[in-house]
């Protein structure tokens, strides 16, 4: 069969998993490639439906279920038996069941998941774990996961993944297992971070640019008043990763010790794993 377009479709706050789908949708040479960026409400508000003759990329964080509007991305797209690549990234640590998710929710959707793949980037809390990834082997083992999908396509057509997806928790705690799996097993759209959590405060740095207000996925920056709403805030934290200067900041104490703490957790690298 011949493919003729390549969606791109991503949640990306911190710009890891755009680059990362970006560069998977490089092996594909003989198809249009659209991107639908779906930190943009507006694209979110929309429905699209693609055919068996497209190919769909489909990338997330990791923890898209708490720190993103999940729900209203999966119920934006529809397919047609559509080939979907799933990816997830994760900030060197643990990618729990998210493919498992992927992979559940497509197929209610009429996706087939052809191939799923999860790529380590830097965390969004705190840069320095994954720091630098993607990096220049991460990058070339994106691309031959890339050219091994599309030959797969090519010589097979639209077949589901052939070897059963891993779940990927810590392996030092059990309750923390248990607990992250009860988590990522809610229904989407019912697991959000608590209000206290997402405390976000404008510094000296502000030059009132207005990037922060336009990258906020739920327009909860009030620029004007130089306030967050922390009720309507869902922690993905792009516009702190959005701002160059500074001048919007993550404050939550709690957070920022776990993300700290993950520095020590998780400081053996990892690599990418991916399926086909």
């Amino acid at each position: 069969m011949s493919y003729k377009r390549v969606y791109l479709i991503y949640f990306s706050p911190g710009g890891t998993t755009r680059r990362t789908v970006r560069i998977l949708s490089e092996s594909f040479k003989d198809a249009d490639i659209i991107e639908i960026d779906m930190l943009k409400r507006e694209n979110r508000d929309k429905q699209y439906t693609f055919e068996s003759t497209d190919i769909v990329i489909l990338g997330l964080m990791t923890l898209v279920k708490p720190f993103g509007p999940v729900n209203d991305i999966f119920n934006a797209i529809r397919g047609n038996n559509t080939p979907l690549i799933g990816i997830v990234m994760f900030g060197n640590g643990m990618y729990g069941n998210s493919l498992k998710v992927i992979e559940r929710e497509s197929a209610k959707r009429s996706f087939c998941m052809v191939a799923g793949g999860a790529f380590i980037g830097a965390m969004s809390y705190n840069k320095r774990v994954g720091k630098n990834r993607p990096d220049e082997f991460d990058i070339e083992k994106i691309k031959l996961f890339g050219d091994a999908v599309n030959n797969k396509l090519k010589t097979e057509g639209t077949v589901p993944i052939k070897s059963n997806l891993k779940t990927d928790w810590p392996k030092s705690s059990v309750f923390h297992t248990v607990k992250t799996a009860l988590l990522l097993y809610m229904p989407l759209g019912k697991v959000k971070v608590t209000a206290p959590l997402n405390r976000i405060e404008f510094t000296n740095n502000c030059i009132n640019c207005g990037l922060c207000q336009q990258r906020c996925p739920v327009g909860a920056i009030d620029l004007h008043k130089k306030l967050s709403d922390s009720k309507l805030c869902i922690g993905c934290v792009a516009c702190v990763n959005g701002c160059k200067n500074g001048g919007i900041i993550y404050t939550n104490k709690m957070m920022i010790k776990a993300a700290n703490a993950c520095i020590n957790h998780f400081k053996g690298r990892r690599e990418p794993e991916t399926f086909v």
